[in-house]
């Protein structure tokens, strides 16, 4: 994503520009007037808050002026999209300055504040601008002025596509009565589309997982193709609905599925981030009984040295999964074993054919390396929990759903609800996560029935 200006300046009177960037092929454009998102319909005579987008030819349906923000946003290559990302720092009236997780280099992010698109630039930000910083991990980003606890600010930046990005083309009457509208989808946008953008007259809302508050607010219904809004659109409302890649499940929206779980709606229980922490948990679980967390890195060997403390190299890491040195891949083993075949296994040097655990914390090589070495370690790493609360976890899509299940476990016992609806709950996630059946975890007269069973086995056990 790219930011865009045009060929030639606003003057009170022009309405056609061109585009400096040009956007890949059925890459979505967003032309930004004063702050607000213009739609983008067919044909030559786009209204007031519309525009029309071919290849880099714009046609607008107001003329900008020489004074105006006027800009665009370009999808310049399909293998990048948008996903909304945790903005960090005080809503407290007195700070300006807020960080993001660090954009790629050669894209940009897209910030809001109060669904205003505001404009980057390099110094001196005035209404509806800020500057931008970038940093080894975080960006950060100042505003013109300072957010009160109530302005909405969200940032969009750019991340791999994982599905084709469009808009919606939509049916539903808008007559400030009607607050539903259905989404038609196309080509790779099947099921949900939780990555989205909803526009109304050039202002971007905000979705919500379940209740709608604030006129800014929009919800999916269950299936993802229903939007509703607590703001009825009014004829000639321009409403936009913008595709930003295949269904996925935030943290966030794990969050809130395991609220459901517990019967928790509204977090008076146990908050969000005890949520998080019991999801990260199930992702732990899991990542370690599939071995689903794997990643590879170097590890340098040095003359003499048998054994490494491997977290200094590796923070993450849980277990070896393959070694290799010159491209050889090295055998595990075990101490026992190799002092059953030499005794002098500790001091013994050579280019090293073995590997082996001492506990969880040392890595040894056998023979000891007589010479420097590089060692390639895949290994089984722990997920990655820095993430915000707008991405997804690091396993992958097809456990997510599994995730609220062992949390809402750990929730619910932690406020000493272990009766037979936790069971059913932990149950469902050994059998998702594909652990055998365990009778501690079954309702009561399963429970009895597998223990009456075991007692029988073990009568005719002793009769024979």
């Amino acid at each position: 994503m790219v930011i865009s200006g045009f060929s030639s300046s606003p003057n009170g009177t022009a309405v056609d520009f061109t585009l400096s960037a040009t956007p890949a092929t059925g890459g979505l454009v967003f032309i930004v007037h004063n702050g607000l998102i213009l739609k983008v319909v067919p044909g030559s005579s786009p209204s007031v808050g519309e525009c029309n987008v071919s290849g880099r030819t714009i046609k607008v349906g107001l003329a900008p002026t020489s004074g105006d923000a006027f800009w665009a946003l370009v999808q310049d290559n399909l293998l990048t999209s948008l996903r909304r990302t945790e903005m960090t720092g005080d809503i407290d009236n007195s700070n300006q300055s807020f960080t993001i997780k660090t954009v790629p280099s050669g894209t940009n992010p897209i910030i809001f504040f109060n669904g205003i698109a505001c404009e980057k630039v390099s110094s001196g930000a005035s209404t509806n601008e800020y500057t931008y910083t970038t940093g080894s991990t975080t960006d950060t980003i100042v505003f013109w002025t300072y957010p009160f606890r109530t302005d909405r600010i969200e940032a969009y930046t750019p991340v791999k596509a994982d599905a084709a990005t469009a808009t919606f083309a939509f049916t539903g009457d808008q007559d400030g009565i009607n607050a539903d509208y259905t989404l038609t989808k196309t080509g790779q946008m099947v099921g949900d589309i939780s990555r989205m953008l909803t526009v109304m007259n050039g202002i971007l809302l905000e979705k919500q997982p379940t209740l709608l508050a604030a006129n800014t607010d929009w919800m999916f219904d269950n299936v993802g193709e229903v939007v509703s809004f607590n703001l009825l659109p009014l004829s000639g409302s321009q409403l936009a609905f913008y595709s930003l890649g295949a269904e996925e499940q935030s943290w966030d929206t794990l969050i809130t599925k395991t609220q459901n779980l517990i019967d928790d709606e509204d977090g008076l229980f146990h908050d969000p981030e005890e949520l998080r922490k019991f999801l990260e948990q199930a992702e732990l679980f899991i990542t370690i009984f599939r071995v689903l967390g794997e990643r590879t890195g170097n590890l340098s060997i040095t003359n003499g040295t048998a054994t490494y403390k491997i977290h200094d190299t590796f923070a993450d890491f849980i277990a070896p999964l393959r070694i290799t040195i010159n491209n050889l891949a090295l055998r595990e083993t075990h101490i026992a074993q190799l002092k059953a075949v030499d005794a002098s296994w500790y001091t013994t040097t050579g280019t090293p054919e073995f590997f082996y655990m001492i506990g969880g914390q040392l890595l040894g090589f056998y023979p000891v390396p007589n010479t420097s070495f590089t060692a390639k370690i895949t290994r089984l790493a722990v997920p990655d929990g820095a993430v915000d609360k707008y991405a997804p976890p690091s396993v992958d899509a097809i456990w997510h759903n599994v995730l609220p299940l062992y949390a809402s476990c750990l929730a619910l016992t932690a406020d000493g609800k272990a009766n037979e609806r936790t069971q059913g709950l932990m149950q469902q996630f050994m059998d998702a996560v594909g652990l055998p059946r365990d009778r501690r975890f079954m309702a009561g007269e399963a429970q009895r029935e597998a223990a009456n069973k075991k007692i029988v086995d073990q009568r005719r056990s002793a009769n024979d």
